[in-house]
């Protein structure tokens, strides 16, 4: 392990010195600081208050907004499609809201909202692809490739054991309604 000449701290890369005094001793060079003063010459503006002001002017509004037009604002589109469908793109999200909207309802009424593992009803009903979602493209929206399991069930069927204790949800419903039964 290499140590620094200054302060004898270990470091775990290739250097004399370790962050802290290389920082400290390039503050301390004349030619450093004058190089760095010239480098962002120019980036604060002297007239911060002008330029704020300006800002909030109603001339500075109407440039700023014609600037933005056309683009979508931040907390418009898709709604949180990184968080419901795990990073996919947006053909996938609209085949699952497609999914969700369309099959899921008829699955559910199919077999009249009852697990057809286990046999409960009603208690966090999932619809299972019999054959994969992701392998059988063209069986996604196939109401014979459908069943409905409740979230136990299809956590055994999916992964091949029982769901454990410390599982607090699981699937889209995320089984948060309450115990389960």
């Amino acid at each position: 392990m290499r140590c620094c000449v200054d302060c004898n701290k270990p470091k775990s890369y290739v250097g004399i010195r370790c962050r802290s005094c290389s920082q400290s001793k390039l503050w301390k060079n004349s030619k450093y600081r004058e190089h760095m003063s010239e480098a962002h010459k120019g980036n604060t503006p002297t007239n911060l208050n002008e330029l704020i002001a300006f800002q909030k002017s109603k001339e500075g509004r109407k440039i700023a907004s014609k600037r933005l037009k056309g683009r979508t604002p931040w907390n418009k589109g898709l709604k949180m499609v990184i968080h419901s469908t795990g990073n996919k793109s947006k053909d996938d999200y609209k085949a699952r809201r497609r999914f969700k909207n369309q099959i899921q309802k008829a699955v559910f009424e199919r077999d009249d909202y009852t697990c057809q593992s286990c046999g409960n009803r009603g208690v966090d009903l999932q619809v299972d692809h019999i054959q994969s979602w992701a392998d059988y493209v063209e069986l996604r929206f196939s109401m014979d490739n459908c069943r409905t399991l409740c979230a136990r069930c299809h956590y055994e069927i999916t992964f091949g054991k029982p769901m454990p204790s410390h599982v607090k949800g699981w699937g889209h419903n995320f089984l948060d309604r309450g115990v389960l039964t």
